[in-house]
């Protein structure tokens, strides 16, 4: 079995699902990102960072996601070369660390 793995932000979708998740201030967006990359290659630091960063979460309305979500675009390019993998007998995960 042949097994294609692509990543989710800016690859399969336009854009970064984290940038939609937002302190309100852009000084502490920005901490929190160049926090979340430093600590990438510390697995606790790094989990402990996309907890904060998953808690901004807090309080949206599920419906108000699925929304955002269904307004996510492709990358172009992206639905055409998923469909060829899986037609040629591909199988395809998508894997998303969102650092």
């Amino acid at each position: 079995m042949k097994v294609v793995c692509f990543d989710f932000d800016n690859v399969i979708a336009d854009g970064n699902v984290l940038e939609k998740l937002s302190t309100g201030s852009r000084l502490r967006d920005a901490e929190l990102y160049l926090e979340l990359i430093l600590d990438s290659t510390e697995p606790k630091k790094f989990f402990r960072v996309v907890k904060k960063i998953v808690s901004l979460g807090k309080g949206i309305v599920f419906n108000d996601i699925e929304r955002w979500f269904l307004r996510i675009k492709p990358m172009k390019g992206a639905k055409p070369a998923l469909k060829a993998l899986r037609s040629s007998g591909k199988k395809t995960v998508i894997v998303s660390t969102n650092d």
